[in-house]
């Protein structure tokens, strides 16, 4: 278990990701979509490489966390509450 969470400031280096919230939006004003699936407004947060590893599935307590935050990302991206991170997906141009 980490003991602290460092705040990194990605900044810094990088900017990825800074506006990824942006990108289906913009997609759909351009392409028309065949397929996509738009996810992760926050979950990757709690559960990637730093944290990810603090958390057993076996265990019913963990388990619980990992469930609640996916449902709670689902809800959040059908009520328009949070925007999606992710995406994938296959669009056209229109009319092609």
């Amino acid at each position: 278990m980490d003991q602290r969470h460092p705040n990194i400031d990605h900044s810094i280096d990088s900017f990825e990701a800074l506006r990824s919230g942006e990108i289906l939006p913009r997609t759909l004003e351009v392409f028309e979509p065949v397929e996509y699936v738009a996810y992760d407004p926050r979950v990757t947060l709690f559960f990637d490489f730093r944290c990810g590893l603090n958390y057993n599935l076996a265990d019913k307590g963990d388990r619980a966390i990992v469930e609640r935050l996916t449902a709670l990302d689902i809800e959040y991206l059908e009520a328009g509450i949070l925007r999606p991170t992710a995406m994938c997906g296959i669009f056209k141009r229109p009319g092609a």
